[in-house]
């Protein structure tokens, strides 16, 4: 073998070792460093991994991505694996260049996803949003109580979802939103109150009956079943529905005395019962003897709110028109009688009696005394009043009318009227249920003239006897003369 064979065979021999150890370091490079590229390089292009799809919320690690391009326009692209929150230094050379010498941070600080709920009673339950800003996907899984009600996925880079979970009224129910792994709302208590009724009765007297007033404070429509029982024994109802936010009126017809039962009820709820009486008219009536100019008084009272018209008879006749009566009132009513007429009295009202009596009219109560007084000149009256009402008499002389007197309530009042001295008169007194009857008086004021007598000789016992007799006689006599005519007290 010739000196230039061997020349040539420990060339090729040392080329195939250069290769050798080339491949070598290939297989030996740290991960975190690319190899010399033998093409000349001229683009590349290099991607943080948290811009790599899928990065940070993916289970598998993920990191730098390098396109290469060479001269033939072949590309080629190198992973260098990039623990999650880690950093990797890369180097990407050609020949003798440096392209890329830097450090690459897999950061997955991104914002957590978040989530809202809330209660709507215009969508019947519990109103759950889950937004997501971060830049990757996310799924999220909605709970109530311990079941899963909802799940999905939201997307990236400020995706949102909306579940909505429904409830009964008055329900309550515990949410939960889980996220990625974590649980980034609740566990929140809901309960769905959006029907608040309430009802009441206004015992006023409405026209016809009682007054049920329906409120509704929630933000939902609520149907209220008004019914009521009377005293009969029979059910009627009335549904009305209550906006949210409103009111409404329902009017149950109630008689007057009568008693109705009312009850209201809200889906089935009873939230008021209640019995009323109706007693808007309560008339009263009192038949007394009390005196007034012509008759008597009959009281009438109404102790209801509304109007209340009375009748009123006497002996069967209605005395005048119906009386009327305003609500809390009380009207006197004069029914005519004569003084010492008797009438039974009575007073109705709404067809039923209230009060009845039998009176008799005695309002004038008082005395009448004649008498003969010297000292007058005539004959006196004495007239005295213990009645309820003044007394307006007539007195008569002798069948001719020589007087009228008016005696007030309580009053005693004297008359003089004058007589010729031996004079005799008939005097009569009348007055509204009074007459006094003929009473005589006689005017006798002259006194007898003593008598002197003469002392006679006396003749024996019996003569003395004689004269004291007369004497005594005498005596008798004048005094007989000097005693005023006689006195009579009448009562009228």
């Amino acid at each position: 073998m010739g000196r230039t064979s061997v020349r040539r065979s420990l060339g090729a021999i040392t080329a195939l070792l250069a290769l050798l150890l080339l491949g070598v370091a290939w297989l030996s490079a740290d991960p975190g460093e690319a190899a010399a590229l033998p093409d000349p390089i001229t683009d590349y292009a290099t991607y943080p991994a948290g811009l790599v799809p899928a990065g940070c919320f993916a289970p598998y690690l993920t990191g730098v991505q390098v396109t290469v391009n060479g001269v033939t326009n072949a590309s080629r692209t190198v992973s260098v694996p990039v623990a999650k929150d880690g950093a990797v230094h890369t180097t990407l050379t050609s020949g003798e260049a440096t392209l890329v010498d830097d450090d690459f941070h897999r950061d997955c600080a991104e914002p957590a996803p978040t989530a809202q709920a809330e209660l709507s009673c215009a969508r019947g339950g519990v109103v759950v949003t889950v937004a997501n800003t971060a830049t990757v996907p996310v799924d999220y899984a909605v709970l109530k109580g311990d079941e899963t009600d909802a799940s999905g996925t939201v997307a990236a880079n400020g995706g949102t979802a909306e579940v909505v979970v429904p409830l009964a009224e008055d329900e309550t129910a515990t949410m939960t939103v889980d996220a990625g792994g974590v649980t980034i709302l609740g566990p929140q208590e809901f309960t769905l109150d959006c029907v608040q009724p309430g009802a009441s009765i206004d015992h006023t007297c409405a026209a016809g009956g009682a007054d049920v007033t329906l409120t509704n404070d929630g933000e939902n429509p609520a149907e209220f079943t008004v019914e009521w029982l009377s005293e009969l024994g029979a059910w009627q109802a009335e549904k009305v529905i209550v906006a949210g936010g409103g009111t409404q009126h329902v009017l149950v017809p109630i008689d007057e005395d009568a008693t109705v039962t009312i009850t209201v009820t809200v889906d089935g709820t009873q939230i008021l019962q209640e019995s009323v009486e109706r007693n808007c008219v309560a008339p009263r009536a009192s038949v007394t003897d009390d005196c007034a100019a012509g008759g008597i008084i009959v009281t009438l009272t109404n102790g209801g709110e509304n109007d209340a018209a009375f009748t009123i008879t006497a002996n069967g006749e209605q005395v005048g028109d119906e009386v009327v009566v305003p609500g809390r009132g009380t009207v006197d009513v004069v029914v005519p009688m004569d003084e010492g007429e008797t009438a039974t009295v009575v007073v109705s009202s709404n067809g039923h009696v209230v009060d009845q009596a039998t009176l008799t009219r005695h309002c004038i109560e008082g005395t009448v005394t004649f008498s003969a007084s010297c000292a007058e000149g005539g004959a006196t009256l004495t007239l005295v009043n213990a009645g309820q009402l003044p007394a307006v008499i007539t007195l008569t002389k002798n069948g001719s009318v020589i007087d009228t007197i008016t005696v007030d309530v309580a009053a005693t009042l004297t008359r003089a009227y004058a007589l010729e001295e031996d004079e005799t008169a008939t005097f009569r007194v009348t007055g509204p249920g009074f007459d006094s009857g003929d009473e005589s008086v006689t005017l006798d004021c002259h006194e007898v003239a003593g008598t002197k007598f003469s002392r006679l000789p006396t003749t024996g016992s019996s003569t003395q006897l004689l004269v004291t007799l007369a004497g005594l006689l005498l005596l008798v006599g004048g005094l007989m003369v000097a005693i005023p005519a006689r006195r009579r007290r009448l009562r009228y």
